[in-house]
């Protein structure tokens, strides 16, 4: 039983690989739509290969095309931003596919960007994670959504934000409560804004710090800590590019997100990436990747999308760019 389920695993494996690469296990690109790898070549119902002409035919939502040949663009080369004049430089933006994001100066696929998960689970690596009771050891292992604590290294919500059954409940400011349904301001708290610290109360603004948050949350600069009201140790004080949780400071990067993250990082498999070509500008020539400018114009290629990279062709089998100074403009030596 056993060896019949690995066998048509294997198969399927096997089958998945025929649909994305021609050859199944060493090619480097993928049939078109409407066509099929047999005996290592592209065809279509009719058993003819695709055209030489990328209008004639449509790749697949991960793949670009190149004389007529589908390339993954994973790993391909991706966006740049470079120096034509004195102060002035040119953006140029790259197509990663449907699912792809530029990262690094290369395409990277982000496999949770079409997955929709339930509510309280999040998607890592394309597959949704429940994390109510997932292991943790601090509250950045417990996702991006807000009354999420770790307590004995077992992701949580807050007391604020559960009911008596541990379902979630609704959760109004301190100067609100709960009436008919939804949050309504204090009597007295309708056109009173109180500084950090503090909330409404009776018409009057009063300090929050050490105040009860088990049925409430605390005012800004103050979080809820063992039903609590506290100061915000880290807030306003977090190195760049850390964000700050509960008190915690931590580097964004590996940080755990939904859709986005700060810039310069990007969300990519539920994870918070630093995009480190995102600001870098390079000479003429030359394409940022890992955070370096390195140079390219020359360079021996015979595909330029996969070689060379964006805005670039293959003349005499060297790398070329497209991109010229603006004319009558005065170039600088070096990029600062």
């Amino acid at each position: 039983m056993c060896a019949c389920l690995i066998y048509l695993l294997t198969v399927t494996v096997l089958a998945v690989l025929a649909q994305e690469r021609c050859p199944p296990i060493f090619g480097e690109t993928e049939c078109p739509l409407k066509y099929k790898c047999e005996l290592s070549t592209c065809k279509d119902e009719k058993g003819v290969p695709p055209p030489p002409d990328c209008s004639k035919i449509t790749c697949g939502p991960d793949a670009r095309c190149f004389e007529g040949r589908c390339w993954p663009v994973e790993g391909l080369p991706c966006g740049r931003n470079v120096l034509v004049a004195e102060n002035t430089a040119r953006s140029i933006i790259s197509s990663c596919g449907r699912r792809g994001v530029c990262l690094n100066g290369r395409c990277t696929i982000d496999k949770c960007a079409e997955v929709l998960c339930n509510d309280g689970e999040l998607c890592r690596d394309g597959k949704c994670v429940k994390i109510m009771g997932s292991f943790c050891l601090s509250v950045f292992d417990c996702g991006p959504d807000l009354g999420m604590e770790c307590t004995r290294n077992q992701c949580v919500r807050s007391d604020a934000m559960v009911g008596a059954e541990g379902l979630s409940k609704i959760d109004c400011d301190p100067d609100e409560s709960f009436s008919g349904h939804e949050c309504v301001k204090k009597r007295g708290c309708e056109e009173i804004v109180c500084e950090s610290g503090f909330s409404c109360s009776n018409g009057a603004c009063v300090p929050m710090l050490g105040a009860d948050c088990s049925q409430n949350k605390c005012p800004q600069g103050l979080v809820c800590k063992k039903n609590i009201c506290v100061e915000d140790q880290c807030k306003d004080k977090c190195p760049h590019e850390h964000a700050c949780v509960n008190g915690e400071c931590r580097h964004l990067q590996g940080v755990l997100c939904r859709e986005t993250c700060p810039q310069p990082f990007l969300c990519i498999n539920g994870q918070c990436a630093k995009n480190e070509c995102a600001r870098k500008v390079c000479q003429l020539g030359e394409r940022c990747e890992n955070g370096l400018c390195i140079r390219i114009e020359g360079n021996l290629c015979s595909n330029p999308m996969r070689d060379c990279g964006e805005s670039f062709d293959c003349f005499k089998s060297a790398c070329r760019d497209k991109i010229h100074p603006i004319a009558g403009s005065t170039m600088p030596d070096t990029v600062a």
